[in-house]
């Protein structure tokens, strides 16, 4: 199928195939993005996900629009603003709004995230716990619609990120939808791309350096103090449609792992050197007894990138990344999405 807003007309009910795309009573939009955004919601609202997804933003008066940024789409959990790329594709775009509904969706049921207060862990978990999660958002969304006949939304998502929507397919093919594996799936391939993880790394402590140099002398005597185990937060994510694909018990297991447990060098020595200077420890303490002590262990994974698991060839992929990550003197939202910099690393 081609550009799903060439089937739309002025009439209230749109007939794609057997299916309806009605227009979604929808108050919240930027007035120079209306028509866009109208048909955009009118297709995700005939899928489930996309009915739920809609409803928790109209309740939680998410506004939308469409704007000339980097990424695919941004939310911004302080202004409680979705952002659509408005040079992307409306294919593009739809997979897009259904991940970043999802990170509204995900504060409306209380995730809470400080990149200053938050132990690193936590804070780092968090962030991969959400990302991960919209991410399924939109593999379910688009599946849905691929059922229906529509299939140009699921195929931009595979274009862009195959790694995470391949074996969500595979599973939902075999039942996976109902049992939560194909959820999980997807979820865990978020995790294969350690190009887009490393520009999450970067933006924890764009966050964090951020919140201290705005931070009060109340605030700042709260750095690391808050803990926020993924067990919690996960119970206030990972479910869709009322199922939960995911257990407080398999998250935490699936976070210890030192596959998963990680960040990027340069991460890893800055989380390191901010520990040292809030704990007071000795100029010298070794960062592996420092981060086991104060960061539940996060591992290296530069040191590994560079010395075991990539071939030399792939270091000027990774240092172009990280240029991209870094090029922004603007902080970051929490949940800003940084396709942008996958994509220009690609």
């Amino acid at each position: 199928m081609g550009e799903l807003s060439d089937v739309f007309t002025k009439k209230e009910t749109i007939t794609i195939g057997q299916e309806k795309a009605e227009e979604v009573d929808y108050p919240h939009i930027e007035p120079s993005s209306r028509e866009r955004v109208s048909q955009l919601l009118a297709v995700l609202g005939m899928t489930k996900q996309g009915k739920e997804l809609i409803a928790d933003a109209k309740e939680f008066g998410v506004k939308i629009m469409t704007d000339n940024i980097r990424a695919h789409g941004s939310f911004d959990d302080e202004t409680n603003v979705v952002k659509l790329n408005c040079g992307g594709t409306f294919d593009r775009q739809l997979a897009t709004l259904a991940h970043e509904l999802r990170h509204a969706q995900q504060f409306k049921n209380g995730v809470q995230m400080n990149a200053l207060k938050d132990r690193p862990e936590d804070y780092l978990h968090s962030q991969w716990l959400i990302e991960a999660d919209a991410n399924v958002s939109a593999c379910v969304a688009t599946w849905e619609l691929k059922q229906m006949g529509i299939e140009g939304p699921y195929n931009a998502l595979m274009k862009d990120d195959k790694h995470i929507l391949e074996p969500f397919t595979k599973s939902a093919e075999q039942g996976g939808l109902e049992t939560g594996d194909a959820q999980r799936a997807a979820f865990e391939g978020w995790f294969t791309d350690t190009g887009i993880r490393g520009c999450y790394d970067a933006n924890y402590i764009r966050n964090f350096e951020y919140r201290k140099r705005n931070a009060t002398k109340e605030e700042r005597a709260e750095q690391f103090t808050r803990a926020v185990p993924v067990e919690d937060q996960v119970k206030k994510v990972c479910n869709v449609q009322g199922k939960s694909y995911m257990s407080g018990e398999q998250a935490k297991e699936f976070f210890a792992r030192p596959d998963i447990n990680n960040v990027s060098d340069n991460t890893y020595w800055a989380i390191y050197r901010n520990l040292r200077d809030v704990r007071q420890f000795e100029f010298l303490a070794q960062a592996k007894d420092v981060m086991e002590k104060e960061a539940g262990g996060l591992g290296n994974r530069g040191a590994d990138y560079w010395e075991v698991s990539r071939p030399a060839s792939s270091k000027g992929l990774q240092s172009k990344i990280s240029e991209k990550a870094n090029q922004s003197r603007r902080p970051m939202n929490q949940l800003h999405t940084l396709l942008a910099a996958k994509s220009a690393g690609r």
